[in-house]
């Protein structure tokens, strides 16, 4: 059992680099994660990896934002 099982994150910049990298890890860990980033496609993508990486028991999201302002 991880210290992030059942833990919930949100992460700005979630479906590349960095952000998606962290995203992925700690859904491998057991938290329930939340991506923001601005393109769509990407998003959809990384939440598609999420889900299949994830247990039943976790749940994922996504949002399309930009949060320069």
């Amino acid at each position: 059992m991880s210290y992030f099982t059942d833990k919930k994150v949100f992460i700005t910049g979630g479906s590349a680099g960095i952000g998606r990298a962290l995203a992925l890890a700690l859904a491998r860990q057991g938290a329930h994660v939340g991506i923001a980033a601005r393109g769509q496609d990407r998003l959809d993508s990384t939440l598609a990896e999420l889900v299949e990486l994830g247990g039943s028991s976790q749940r994922f999201s996504s949002v399309s934002v930009d949060v320069t302002d």
